[in-house]
């Protein structure tokens, strides 16, 4: 049930396509790119023309010239629906309302000027067929979707199954408890590359998402499962691209519960033997979001915290009751907490300078090893906490030429600790006490990335090129795990489901087994695309990645 309320190693790649430009195509950075031509009405070629685009929502406000060809390209806006304007003296001026520009992709927007009087307008208010070029294969959602579509648990790339060769499977690393994972083109969801607002959010230890975000902080994303740019590398699986929602002129937010309590569940077949009922269950998940203006088409905030609280449990089988009697239909609870916060700052400096800076946290504790035939001492705690925080600075050089460079910090750390230090037994009829075998055991990362791409339009031989050329260099002082289990107490396996039977095994580990290694990440790249002509475009790109690090110290083991 809701209640809601509304306020307002070594690898390089390289790729060519020769693709019409009626083709889809996803776009080199979490920005939209908006390019096209615009010519007189016999077609010809406009150069000079002023093509200015502004932000709906914010006011953010970008200016480039067309080249000798008419050809205009702006690299990296932010994702919104725009006001694009183009001017030359001597033509009526062309206003085209509600262009909606999507998260990694480019938008075509072609212009027909006509001669008129120079203060002639001429406003479209009709949407423009929706003309993008390729070569990745993937697709986008939007802000209506995320905010429209029904979603298990409130995670938004959950509807990245809405793109062709993706599933959505169970994520069962206790790192990520209750999270639900991507998986393309039949791969297991840990070799998807993962991409917020242009920063790393991959988990380098065992692949996949690394931190989440609210659902009420997303703006859209995207999902490339194919045939991506040189931008993309690191992955095998896929890359999912996501932008997180900034302010608006005008304040808005939202609040919401979802809530389940044992009243909607069925009666479990262990309940039924053990004769205690329907067992205890709450769900809770709430949170609010807020966003606005700070300095009207300038400066906007946009903050959101979500919180699930879930109180489960589960009833002893009836077979630890003939081990155990006094545990004979007994409830184990197994809470799981969940937080996520998250704030983003937007500045559009100037008509060429702009900044953003997002803080994201999450911390979430859950139950290790519950099952029917564990007792209660057998079980573990996991805890998480992430945190991660990214700036930005994207400079217009010039109306040909646009640099952005991203700056990102993150830091994880898990840890899976026992409930109890008892000796482990086995039973022959699964049974389980005592201390949790696969405890203790935590991983570590803290990472620094530093990424900065060129993008730049020219003309070479009478033919228009949109180059961009990306470097990016993660350091990573700390990516570290231990996995110390069996150490504390020995194991016993037993001949029969007593506590007093005779032990057949008893297993005992020793030293610790842990490694901890600085990893280093490079990747360089560069793409062009060439238009030979107005129907046919040439996406060419190289790409090189050098990994240092992964040399484990185990002299301790």
């Amino acid at each position: 049930m809701r209640r809601s309320w509304k306020l307002g190693g070594i690898a390089a790649a390289a790729g060519l396509a020769l693709l019409l430009q009626t083709q889809p195509i996803a776009a080199q950075s979490s920005g939209a790119n908006l390019k096209g031509r615009a010519v007189d009405e016999q077609g010809g070629a406009l150069p000079g023309v002023s093509v200015t685009a502004k932000a709906v929502s914010t006011g953010l406000t970008r200016t480039v010239v067309t080249d000798r060809e008419g050809a205009y390209t702006f690299a990296s806006l932010i994702p919104d629906t725009y006001d694009v304007t183009a001017t030359l003296a001597g033509f009526k001026t062309i206003d085209e309302k509600g262009v909606v520009l999507n998260v990694a992709t480019t938008r075509v927007l072609n212009l027909t000027l006509s001669v008129a009087a120079a203060s002639a307008v001429v406003t479209v208010t009709a949407e423009t067929p929706l003309v993008r070029e390729q070569p990745a294969i993937g697709t986008v959602v939007s802000e209506k979707e995320l905010e429209t579509l029904p979603l298990n648990g409130r995670q938004f790339a959950n509807l990245a199954v809405l793109a062709p060769g993706t599933t959505l499977g169970y994520n069962d690393d206790p790192t990520k408890p209750g999270q639900l994972q991507v998986q393309m083109n039949a791969g297991s969801g840990r070799n998807v590359n993962y991409v917020v607002d242009g920063g790393d959010n991959t988990d380098d230890t065992i692949g996949g998402a690394l931190q989440n975000f609210s659902l009420e902080g997303v703006q859209e994303f995207t999902i490339q499962t194919q045939q991506y740019k040189a931008e993309y590398g690191r992955s095998t699986g896929g890359v999912l691209n996501v932008v997180t929602r900034t302010g608006a002129n005008a304040f808005h937010g939202s609040a919401f519960e979802y809530f389940r309590d044992k009243s909607l569940n069925a009666e479990t077949e262990s309940e039924k033997l053990g004769g205690s009922g329907k067992s205890d269950y709450r769900r809770d998940q709430y949170g609010a979001s807020i966003g606005g203006p700070i300095v009207k088409d300038a400066a906007h905030f946009f903050a959101t915290y979500e919180k699930t609280d879930r109180k489960t449990n589960f009833t002893e089988s009836p077979d630890v009751a003939v081990i155990y009697p006094n545990l004979a239909g007994v409830v184990v609870p197994i809470p799981f907490k969940d937080e996520l916060v998250a704030a983003k700052v937007t500045y559009d400096a100037s008509a060429t300078q702009f900044l953003q800076a997002r803080f994201g946290y999450q911390k979430n504790s859950d139950k290790y090893g519950a099952a029917p035939t564990n007792t209660p001492d057998n079980l573990g705690t996991v805890n998480n906490k992430y945190t991660s925080i990214l700036t930005g600075w994207q400079s217009q050089v010039s109306a040909k030429s646009l640099n952005e460079f991203v700056f990102q910090y993150t830091k994880f750390d898990n840890t899976i600790s026992p409930d109890s230090n008892n000796p482990t037994i086995y039973f022959p009829n699964g049974v389980i006490s005592g201390q949790n075998f696969n405890t203790p055991q935590s991983t570590h990362q803290t990472k620094y990335q530093f990424k900065d791409d060129f993008n730049y339009s020219t003309e070479i031989a009478g033919q228009s090129h949109d180059f961009k050329f990306g470097i990016n260099f993660i350091h990573e002082p700390n990516l570290s795990g231990d996995f110390s289990t069996g150490v504390a107490n020995p194991q016993f396996t037993v001949s029969d489901n007593s506590v007093t039977a005779p032990v057949t095994n008893i297993t005992q580990n020793g030293g610790f087994f842990g490694q901890s290694t600085p990893v280093n990440q490079y990747s360089i790249f560069l793409q062009d695309d060439w238009r030979p002509n107005r129907r046919l475009t040439v996406n060419a790109g190289i790409r090189y990645d050098l990994w240092l690090g992964f040399d484990l110290d185990q002299h301790s083991n």
